[in-house]
């Protein structure tokens, strides 16, 4: 049996992702959540999970705030659903920043607002599919994200988000 070296709290040096390579696959995610026509910017595992304020968004059952629960898709995993377009609502991710990076667990802390100006709640998604949004007036979400990353790709996000004013300025950008 072979044992490989770790830190006290960490995973073997040969498995780290360098800081700049862990904060690219965030930037790509932000990137695919806001153009989400069914390119993807970032490298997802196969069995990534997102999860929203304590709730599966990647589950196919519609929970996200993005989808109505109507028309949910089946569709699961975080890849297969930016594939999708599945949050085409979102127009735009600004005020985007890195708070931390821990290379040693793999983990990126990010904050940034997405921007829904919903004059359509309903959208197309790459297969073809109109689908509806739950929320039917122009807000913000400012998102606090949890990366979990492991060979080089997103294994998993934890977000906690709040409503906010449509186009509310960020606390940390001027």
């Amino acid at each position: 049996m072979s044992l490989i070296r770790t830190s006290k709290t960490g995973r073997a040096p040969a498995l780290r992702q360098p800081r700049e390579k862990m904060q690219d696959l965030v930037e790509g995610y932000y990137s695919t959540r806001q153009l989400n026509d069914g390119n993807v910017f970032t490298r997802f595992d196969d069995a990534c999970l997102r999860r929203e304020n304590g709730l599966d968004v990647t589950d196919g059952v519609g929970t996200s705030a993005v989808v109505a629960l109507s028309k949910a898709t089946g569709v699961k995993g975080c890849e297969a659903q930016f594939k999708l377009g599945l949050y085409k609502p979102v127009d735009r991710v600004r005020s985007r920043r890195m708070l931390a990076v821990d290379e040693e667990r793999g983990l990126v802390v990010a904050s940034a607002f997405s921007d829904f100006e919903l004059d359509k709640p309903r959208y197309t998604t790459t297969d073809g599919t109109i689908r509806e949004t739950q929320d039917k007036s122009p807000q913000a979400r400012e998102n606090i994200d949890i990366f979990k990353i492991r060979n080089g790709k997103i294994v998993r996000v934890e977000s906690v988000s709040v409503f906010q004013p449509y186009g509310m300025r960020s606390p940390w950008v001027p």
